[in-house]
């Protein structure tokens, strides 16, 4: 495995072209019945880990696209971790497919947030979100989103609205901003939302 992403660098560099390339990955999962590939990918839990690994060949990218269930399971266990460096919370939604996790790192995160396909976010301990949140599925999507753990902060705005499809709200605390504690609107439905 080292030894083609060291190649897929080089090929990066214009040291060797797609063929060699795409030929040592090859060779590389068929020796090895792609017991490797599957052992080293089980170890990465990051969503864009794997979605780079993914990049690198066209066959490892047929591999991870495909509906096998130990493929499966190697997605189903990854996560987007953001906000970090350039990934701000907003941009990993953005960049998340139906059905994907979402790790809140620890912090104050201010950004409104939109939601607009199901998936799982949840917060790590010392994490607090002030912007509001805004879950859009539509009607039809039978496929619900869950946000778990999430603590929102906030005074004026509503805290989460749901504007379509089902969400499933586990160990959220919705609590005010200012002080002492006001009241505020915690979540609206819209649209046949349910929650």
């Amino acid at each position: 495995l080292e030894v083609a992403i060291e190649r897929r660098v080089r090929c990066a560099d214009g040291v060797a072209d797609g063929a060699a390339e795409d030929s040592l990955c090859r060779s590389t999962l068929e020796r090895g019945s792609c017991e490797l590939f599957f052992l080293v990918l089980a170890h990465l839990d990051e969503t864009l880990a794997l979605r780079s690994v993914a990049c690198v060949c066209r066959r490892w990218r047929a591999i991870l696209g495909s509906p096998a269930e130990e493929v499966q399971r190697i997605w189903k266990a990854s996560s987007l971790y953001a906000p970090r460096g350039r990934l701000t919370l907003a941009r990993a939604i953005s960049i998340s497919r139906q059905g994907d996790k979402l790790s809140i790192l620890p912090g104050t995160h201010t950004q409104p947030l939109l939601l607009s396909h199901a998936m799982h976010v949840s917060a790590m301990q010392g994490s607090l979100v002030s912007g509001p949140i805004t879950l859009d599925t539509g009607r039809s999507n039978s496929r619900g989103g869950l946000l778990r753990g999430l603590v929102i902060s906030h005074y004026y705005d509503t805290a989460v609205t749901v504007n379509g499809g089902h969400w499933t709200l586990e160990s959220c605390e919705i609590r005010s901003s200012r002080s002492p504690s006001r009241a505020c609107v915690g979540v609206v439905l819209r649209n046949g939302a349910s929650v």
